[in-house]
């Protein structure tokens, strides 16, 4: 047998966790793209995005790369330093390069350096307006949202899991209890509408 093959085993044991990376890094990008997105006033196509991580791992894996995925940090960072076009990561990539060469002055730097760095680019992705507008227009909204954002913190994989189970449900019970109006026809004419907004 050659080596470098995996058996049928051991790649079916690969499909969940490829999965799970799919999924994770999935809404990460859709999530700092919308994030920065509205920052800015513009809009994302999801489809879109998922059809170029699609191709970025696709070609990626020809040469053994890491998944490819959109960060939280590294975004914010460079949306912060004022990057416009994708030239950006172009350039970062051949910073670091050039960095590999300033290694040994950089690892001396404290930890909390390096966490403010990261802090600093992050949180302005915080919306507190979308959170509030969602209080007051769907709630059950901010309880996944809160739910999914407090059990991140302690198991990413696990918090995803939730949320994404939590807003099924909610779904799901929406989709049970349609609003059935009760129609009565307008005095003088032929047109009917919900009695509950026009009594």
């Amino acid at each position: 047998d050659d080596p470098e093959c995996i058996s049928g085993d051991e790649f079916n044991k690969m499909i969940p966790t490829a999965a799970l990376v799919m999924l994770i890094g999935y809404a990460e990008s859709i999530a700092v793209a919308e994030a920065i997105a509205r920052k800015h006033g513009d809009t994302i196509d999801a489809t879109q995005e998922f059809y170029g991580l699609g191709a970025a791992n696709l070609f990626g894996s020809i040469v053994s790369a890491y998944p490819t995925a959109g960060g939280f940090a590294r975004s914010a960072v460079s949306d912060d330093a004022g990057s416009k076009t994708t030239l950006a990561g172009f350039f970062g990539g051949m910073l670091m390069i050039a960095g590999i060469y300033a290694v040994p002055a950089v690892k001396t730097l404290p930890n909390a350096v390096l966490g403010g760095l990261v802090l600093a680019g992050v949180i302005n992705l915080f919306d507190i307006h979308t959170f509030v507008e969602t209080w007051r227009l769907k709630r059950q909204d901010v309880v996944s949202m809160a739910v999914t954002f407090i059990v991140t913190l302690l198991n990413v994989e696990l918090g995803l899991l939730i949320g994404v189970i939590i807003s099924l449900l909610f779904i799901v019970a929406r989709s049970s209890r349609p609003y059935i109006p009760i129609l009565g026809r307008l005095p003088g004419t032929r047109m009917y509408r919900d009695l509950k907004y026009n009594p």
